[in-house]
């Protein structure tokens, strides 16, 4: 099994190497900047007429769209890999393939970043898809675009047999290989397959119709009325009569042997506006959906249902501190009714991609949401810490690795690059009630406190350090996302019980410091 990962992995790389020395590209000219504070950190990528856009990208992000490997693959290098963001813009032919852009984006890396490389082989989990005694689903018919659209049960009816609500893929002209790469995609299936990639093993050839019903499970917020219900293995046999089976892949880890910054441009990102807006307060009794609804219509045009309480939060996006203080008394009442038209890009597109929303950008919104409050409501605000209900962590009998000095300094969720390591075992997997799994290498306690804050572990309030413990480990912690109806189930880790049981450590109420935005002042009515 070794001799033939290795042959597999260095066929990759060899043939990565060809399309190189076949296609000496570059780009026709590229800038590389520094992102701006975003809501929404997270890569964007697009090409669009020859431009071909990188926005909100870690190095760590530019590495996995040249070479197609996960970032949790990526070793080596400083801890700003993880952190630090760029905007690249380049130019090239209109009609590049995506191989093509690969190339040149390789070629930009080595450029600019002075990036340099060394690749090993793995063999890391995967999952299966197997084809049984027979499919129970038909060929396609008629010229259908090919693809797949989940669709809740909201939009049609459960199931029968389904006793919970139901998410349904909707599949046209697909084949079993794009099937298999939509499957680990898709939030609702997240608590199941947990992202790792199910392979193509069916052997069936040309495209298929079918659809399929499970139960929503997601790793990140699971219904607790999904914890007994049809789950995807059990619809993939009974619906499809296909399986999914444990195996392993071959993959690529690749080590970051040298690494700079580039020369960019810092520069600020200009006013956003709302090119008009209209805003009058809610009847309760015609109110069609309840407050704290929001919509991005195709043609750039916003609507919100929303206190002002409800639009700060959105401004501030889901990374950042919901705590509201200072002058609140007329921040939860009425319910304010806004029809907003957003400026458009010539190339907008239709529908939800990520932080594109048909055609607007999420974070430019929220930009232009901020000002709007500042205009029309005259906002005016601060952020200061302030001692707040919340925890210490306490180091009972700490059980802690010490990390090893090589290690990227840095927190993330999933295995990170124990997954690549092959007698490393998921615990998600033998129990998938405690679907969170957060893996930190080379961190002080106060970092890793300080993560976990950012990823919003569930707790009634922020924590803080007082362990007394220096020096740096490697720490992984396993445990279930905080929903209150679900404790005392049988497979539920809460994460105080995990954090005793895992690492030797304890949660004790405490006043701590924390961020809180503090309203200054705020009209009651916003200006006409």
């Amino acid at each position: 099994m070794r001799d033939v990962l290795v042959a597999v992995v260095v066929l990759g790389l060899a043939w990565i190497q060809g399309v190189a020395a076949a296609s000496p590209q570059e780009f026709d000219s590229a800038d590389i900047r520094v992102s701006a504070p975003n809501t929404l950190p997270g890569m964007r990528r697009t090409f669009t007429r020859g431009r071909y856009e990188l926005r909100d990208a870690t190095v760590l992000d530019l590495i996995q769209a040249a070479w197609d490997v996960p970032t949790q693959n990526i070793d080596g290098g400083p801890a700003w890999l993880d952190t630090e963001r760029f905007d690249v813009s380049a130019s090239t032919r209109a009609d590049a393939s995506p191989d093509e852009l690969k190339v040149m984006l390789r070629k930009l890396l080595a450029d600019r970043f002075d990036l340099k490389l060394r690749s090993r082989s793995v063999a890391v989990f995967a999952y299966a898809l197997t084809l049984g005694p027979r499919a129970l689903f038909s060929r396609a018919r008629g010229d259908d675009a090919p693809g797949c659209e989940l669709k809740s049960s909201a939009q049609l009816p459960n199931p029968p047999g389904f006793t919970q609500p139901a998410v349904t893929l909707v599949c046209r002209n697909t084949s079993a290989s794009a099937f298999a790469r939509e499957l680990p995609t898709l939030r609702e299936a997240s608590g199941y397959l947990f992202g790792y990639p199910v392979v193509d093993r069916t052997g069936l050839a040309g495209a298929w119709d079918f659809r399929l019903s499970w139960t929503s499970r997601n790793a990140s917020h699971p219904d607790p009325l999904t914890v007994d219900g049809t789950t995807i293995s059990d619809a993939l046999d009974k619906q499809l009569g296909l399986s999914l089976a444990p195996t392993r892949i071959p993959d690529v880890v690749m080590t970051v042997e040298r690494v700079s910054t580039p020369a960019t441009q810092s520069l600020p990102r200009a006013p956003v506006r709302f090119e008009s807006a209209e805003i009058h307060a809610d009847e309760p009794h015609a109110q069609a959906l309840a407050c704290g609804h929001i919509a991005i219509e195709p043609g750039g045009r916003v609507l919100l249902d929303m206190t002002v309480r409800q639009m700060i939060l959105e401004t501030q996006g889901d990374l950042n501190s919901h705590r509201i203080g200072g002058e609140t008394s007329t921040i939860d009442a009425p319910c304010w009714q806004i029809q907003a038209q957003a400026p458009l890009r010539d190339d907008a597109v239709r529908g939800r991609d990520g932080a594109l929303w048909n055609g607007v950008d999420i974070d430019a919104m929220r930009s232009m949401l901020r000002a709007l409050l500042a205009e029309r409501f005259k906002l005016s605000a601060h952020t200061e810490d302030q001692l707040l209900d919340g925890f210490a962590l306490l180091a009972a009998n700490p059980v802690l690795r010490s990390a090893a000095a090589s290690n990227r300094s840095g927190c993330g969720e999933g295995p990170g690059a124990n997954g690549t390591q092959p007698e490393w075992q998921d615990p998600r997997l033998a129990n998938p009630l405690a679907s969170r799994l957060v893996t930190c290498r080379n961190v002080t306690l106060g970092q890793f406190v300080r993560q976990l804050n950012q990823l919003m572990p569930g707790l009634e309030g922020p924590m803080m350090d007082r362990t007394g413990m220096t020096g740096r480990f490697d720490i992984q912690i396993n445990f279930s996302p905080d929903t209150t109806a679900t404790r005392g189930r049988s497979g539920v880790i809460p994460f105080s019980q995990a954090l005793k049981q895992q690492l030797g450590l304890q949660l004790q109420p405490a006043r701590v410091p924390a961020p809180v935005l503090v309203i200054d002042h705020i009209a009651e009515e916003p200006t006409a």
